[in-house]
């Protein structure tokens, strides 16, 4: 199996989603006795996880605090045995081993074997715990030992209640209707060209002429300090590879790791993008990588000239570049869902 290091953005918080079980990692009653669960995708903060560089490794912070202002790490409970050792929620940082491999993250206790997974939820008395398991031989880890993770916002997000949880750092000029029967269509600035999800592919993200089809409609949905952007096809395509479902909703995001040139892709994992809005056109829009300047861009000519290999129609991360303005911004046409209204 062929790993590389871990590098996630600065401070970012991420979810993190095991690939057997499809829920999140979920710090549970963290004002009583904190434990760790994994549970049905919420993104609240008791889902989210920041990555701190400790020098010899990650230590795994959550990003929710407690009425006293504790802040808790992953962490192990007593000594390593396989299967037994379960992973806790604790006031003291420990380092852990990030590797990426296909379709996700390892998290490994350091110079051994042992990684963290989600114990089977049927059998025995740590049945559906967090624990740590031996590393499988073989080209993929057990699904149960892998992790998708998903960017979902900046660092040091709290909020006091669910309606804080919905508004606090939401840029102003971003979509402001959270109904999701507000849908939009995001076109280059010509007024020609639209993201679409590849109906093929299922995943792919590409620039095609303007139809208004489905398959370019997307649903801003308020997440943390940004939005989760929603296909509205998600229902009417076939279950991605590894998934064993076809109709859970799929979210705009990139495949690996957020860096410029990064293929923007459709995925069921999403993403808090930062959406901005021009402060003169209030149609024309830009689509930020949460925490930096990266931006949902197609490649255009200047691109293309570094990478002739690249293709008009891919939609990528791009640095921000006032020369790029129009690679970068798009017009939002808000179209009305009738079979909601």
């Amino acid at each position: 199996m062929t790993s590389k290091p871990f590098w996630p953005v600065t401070g970012g918080n991420y979810v993190l989603l095991n690939a057997e079980g499809k829920n999140a990692l979920t710090l549970v009653d963290i004002d009583g006795e904190p434990t760790l669960d994994c549970r049905e995708l919420r993104l609240e903060l008791n889902q989210q996880w920041t990555f701190i560089d400790t020098g010899h490794g990650s230590a795994i912070q959550s990003c929710q605090r407690s009425k006293d202002d504790r802040r808790f790490y992953l962490a192990i409970s007593g000594g390593l045995e396989q299967h037994k050792t379960q992973i806790v929620p604790s006031p003291t940082p420990l380092s852990f081993y990030i590797s990426v491999v296909d379709g996700g993250i390892t998290i490994a206790w350091p110079e051994s074997k042992y990684v963290v997974e989600l114990g089977e939820r049927r059998y025995g008395p740590n049945a559906g715990k967090i624990r740590l398991g031996k590393l499988a031989n073989g080209p993929q880890p057990h699904p149960s030992a892998l992790w998708h993770f998903s960017c979902c916002g900046g660092p040091g997000l709290s909020a006091p209640s669910t309606e804080a949880r919905r508004t606090e750092g939401r840029p102003e000029a971003a979509p402001a209707n959270d109904s999701t029967t507000a849908l939009h269509v995001l076109t280059d600035t010509s007024g020609k060209m639209a993201l679409q999800l590849d109906r093929i592919s299922g995943k792919l993200i590409k620039l095609r002429n303007i139809s208004q089809d489905w398959a370019q409609q997307w649903r801003f949905v308020p997440s943390g300090a940004g939005y989760t952007i929603e296909t509205r096809l998600a229902a009417s395509l076939p279950a991605q590879a590894g998934d064993d479902s076809g109709d859970r909703p799929l979210y705009l995001t990139v495949d690996g790791p957020a860096q410029p040139g990064a293929t923007v892709v459709a995925t069921r994992f999403p993403t808090s993008w930062r959406v901005e809005r021009n402060g003169t056109n209030k149609d024309a829009l830009r689509v930020f990588w949460p925490g930096t300047n990266l931006l949902v861009s197609w490649p255009g000519p200047r691109i293309l000239a570094q990478h002739a290999s690249e293709r008009y129609d891919r939609i990528i991360l791009a640095e921000c570049d006032r020369e790029d303005g129009p690679l970068t911004t798009w017009t939002d046409v808000v179209v009305l869902d009738s079979e909601s209204s």
